[in-house]
């Protein structure tokens, strides 16, 4: 239960953090997004780290990371890239100490985007209160039509951080 909580707490933290983000219109939408923006970003916000270790991350962002995984689309990035990556580094000769400190951090990277994924469903669904929750167990506004059906209701979307009625 305690590591619910924590979870909760993250995703809560998460979730203010995606309304400042809409607000001031600078919000990353996962599925546009570049991996190599995704993880530069998150290495701003990494206030607690000190000058050092800042330094360390950056490192492994610019030599390592970006050259494999930078190119592509935060949403599109999966467990085969990731092995991909891994490979990659262990023919270059690299080693494991170096491999290990690149991993750890694409993990952490990583762990946020996820944390942030879930704050923006409980963004958009209000915690799973909204009607299109309720009724279409629709958690993100996906919209479109398949063989398990679909429903059709008024949404709001977010354009350049303003609401737009569809």
């Amino acid at each position: 239960m305690e590591g619910i909580l924590k979870h909760m707490k993250e995703v809560t933290i998460a979730e203010a953090e995606l309304r400042a983000s809409l607000n001031k219109g600078d919000y990353f939408e996962p599925s546009k997004t570049l991996f190599k923006d995704y993880i530069s970003e998150w290495l701003k916000n990494r206030r607690t780290l000190s000058p050092e270790t800042l330094e360390l991350f950056e490192n492994n962002r610019r030599l390592y990371i970006n050259p494999s995984l930078g190119h592509i689309p935060l949403s599109k990035l999966n467990a085969q890239h990731i092995e991909d990556f891994l490979t990659d580094m262990d023919e270059k000769g690299l080693g494991e100490w170096s491999i290990k400190r690149a991993f750890s951090i694409l993990n952490a990277a990583l762990n946020s985007a996820v944390t942030n994924t879930i704050a923006q469903a409980a963004l958009e669904s209000a915690w799973g209160a909204i009607v299109l929750t309720k009724q279409a167990n629709n958690l993100f506004g996906i919209k479109g039509k398949g063989t398990a059906g679909s429903c059709t209701m008024p949404t709001t979307e977010y354009v350049n951080g303003k609401p737009v009625k569809c």
